[in-house]
């Protein structure tokens, strides 16, 4: 029957099939448009029990029109088109049906490639609404077995799978709020009376979520949500497609998560608390559009909240699942007017010296109570006086300072002098090249959402005896990759056994790569933080599990650069070995099943640096 036939069965049938075990109750790890730390979740993530070689059905009528194994990612995907436009997508498979797993396997073979992507001809492999065209597993960067599954659009636009009216998936469920915060949002802005951003919980009580502490808002304030969705039968948390705020009867914030494309996915490090993310794990939407948020989530009348008159606001939270189950929130807020030089008995702040949020430059500073309270910035060519926006404690001020007015060069408070490593203003929109003399930084045009202040700084570790150098830090995303030029002090003779390395907040190093020119080292990265220069020169450990004449399995692992490539060949003849990087293991899989592996089997394993590790023995 003709592809046209076959899709025509098809055509007019709003449903599509559920992709593993359909007319069964399912249950998610996650769900499409999910906040993740770098990316919006694409589909859904259908679970099997922890169970490997479920079958997994074609959705609906159709042709592979890419087959994909990779190594990270999506690990072993099919792409499968269909009538209507539309693409549905099945990743982190354990194998595939024989007929594309054997066209896999002949191409691996002609390319001498594990990793490969294939895109069939229209024609050549058919399937049909129901037809098992792979088996459930753990490949790529998957943590357990379970059936990633999308549907995107002609475009390539990701579609919500959950639209199509599955009934395996049961949700009467309304979506959770755990946590709220305020931001201050401006330099007159206060929460409780203090500059910053600060979490307050919700409380349980029955069916109902209760904001118990009182809050005390004033100027312009941002705030965020930390809540979770979950179906039925199961404890996974999954994301709130729909998120509303009510001031009184108005409606003053709507995000609403449909579809999206894979451009939109940077702006998650937007919608999201970036910082937060990344110190806690928790995913806090921001019910407002951040600087540098160009997603089409938001409906027109999304301002940022603002309390100028004393008094009370009410406000009601509604968060919405795509089964309609909803949640109602109320709680009442209180508009303050803060006095400019204000007193308050609270918890001493764990702030450093000094640190930047958005344009604000924060100094907090005790003082001797016999001497006057302010302190001195000095700038290029200028200073100004400072006297603090409240005072803790009665002993210790806090300074608030307009950024966007200048960047100051140091501050003396009870006559101490103290830096203010801020090296640059950089813009965003604009390509920006920062030079010093130990980094250089090339932002492109893309690289930022909003202006940054940047800072940076080298040191040398004695005790590591490596060079530190100290780009930003981590808590200000990057839009898009920036160019960064290492300049260190002693260069070694064997250039080609270093390389750049991430070091993180306990001293661990991370491969990251990069390119010698001259005495320098260039590298991108996506991410701020620190670097160092370190060498690797341990070659990989092979270690044979399984060596026979019908099956060759061999664990590999790298502790310095990584595993970059492996190569078995059996009497000189290349072998297909498949890779698992989570288990540290290769195996073979033979082009033709009744030879055996009978000769001279080599295996070299290469690392990112290409020291070479190689096993040889006769079969």
């Amino acid at each position: 029957m003709s592809l046209t036939n076959l899709l025509a069965q098809n055509s007019g049938d709003n449903g599509y099939l559920f992709p593993v075990r359909p007319k069964q109750i399912n249950t998610l790890a996650g769900t499409m448009g999910e906040l993740r730390r770098t990316h919006f979740h694409t589909g859904i993530d259908v679970r099997t029990g922890s169970r490997i070689g479920v079958p997994v059905q074609a959705t609906s009528n159709g042709y592979i029109n890419r087959i994909a194994v990779q190594t990270n990612g999506y690990g072993n995907a099919l792409y499968l088109k269909h009538l209507d436009g539309n693409i549905s997508v099945y990743a982190h498979l354990d194998g595939f049906v024989d007929t594309l797993a054997s066209h896999v396997r002949k191409e691996q073979y002609k390319r001498q490639k594990f990793e490969v992507n294939i895109f069939p001809g229209k024609n050549q492999f058919e399937f049909q609404k129901g037809d098992t065209i792979g088996y459930v597993g753990n490949t790529g960067s998957s943590a357990g077995p379970h059936l990633h599954f999308d549907v995107r659009d002609s475009n390539h636009r990701l579609l919500n799978p959950l639209k199509f009216n599955y009934t395996e998936v049961v949700d009467n469920l309304a979506p959770f709020a755990r946590k709220i915060a305020f931001k201050s949002l401006d330099i007159d802005a206060r929460v409780n009376g203090q500059f910053g951003r600060f979490e307050f919980d919700f409380y349980r009580a029955g069916d109902s979520f209760i904001l118990k502490d009182t809050v005390s808002l004033h100027g312009n304030i941002g705030i965020e949500l930390y809540g979770y969705d979950r179906q039925n039968y199961t404890f996974f948390r999954t994301g709130i497609p729909k998120i509303e705020l009510f001031e009184g009867n108005k409606n003053i914030f709507t995000q609403e998560i449909n579809s999206f494309s894979f451009s939109d996915q940077r702006y998650i490090k937007v919608l999201t608390n970036y910082k937060v993310k990344l110190l806690s794990g928790r995913s806090f939407s921001k019910l407002y559009i951040d600087d540098g948020n160009l997603l089409s989530f938001y409906s027109e009348n999304n301002t940022v909240t603002r309390f100028d008159e004393n008094g009370l606001k009410s406000f009601n939270l509604s968060l919405t699942d795509l089964y309609n189950n909803q949640r109602i929130i109320n709680f009442t807020i209180t508009s303050e007017k803060i006095p400019s030089k204000s007193v308050l008995s609270v918890k001493l702040p764990k702030f450093p010296d000094w640190e930047v949020v958005d344009n604000t430059l924060i100094i907090t500073e005790k003082f001797d109570s016999t001497k006057e309270k302010l302190i001195e910035l000095y700038f290029e060519k200028s200073k100004e006086k400072s006297y603090p926006a409240y005072v803790i404690n009665d002993s210790i001020g806090v300074f608030l300072y307009d950024l966007r007015k200048g960047i100051p060069k140091t501050f003396t408070v009870c006559n101490s002098e103290k830096n203010i490593q801020l090296s640059a203003m950089i813009p965003s929109g604009v390509p920006f090249k920062f030079y010093s003399e130990k980094i250089d930084v090339d932002f492109s045009k893309n690289s930022l959402f909003d202006t940054l202040y940047f800072n940076q700084d080298y040191l040398y570790n004695s005790e590591t005896e490596k060079e530190i150098f100290e780009i930003h830090h981590p808590f200000d995303p990057l839009k898009t990759k920036v160019k960064i030029t290492l300049k260190p002090s002693e260069i070694p003779e064997n250039k080609e056994s270093y390389a750049v390395h991430a070091v993180d907040r306990s001293g661990k190093l991370y491969y990251v790569g990069g390119e010698w020119e001259g005495e320098h080292i260039n590298f991108e990265t996506s991410n701020f933080g620190n670097f160092t220069i370190d060498s690797d020169t341990i070659r990989p450990d092979i270690k044979p599990l399984i060596i026979n004449q019908n099956e060759l399995v061999f664990q590999i692992e790298d502790t310095g650069s990584g595993i970059k490539s492996f190569k078995a060949t059996l009497n000189g003849k290349w072998i297909l070995m498949k890779y698992d990087y989570k288990i540290k293991r290769i195996w073979s899989e033979k082009q033709d099943h009744d030879i055996p592996f009978i000769g001279k089997l080599k295996l070299i394993v290469t690392d990112n640096l290409n020291n070479s590790s190689t096993y040889k023995t006769n079969l």
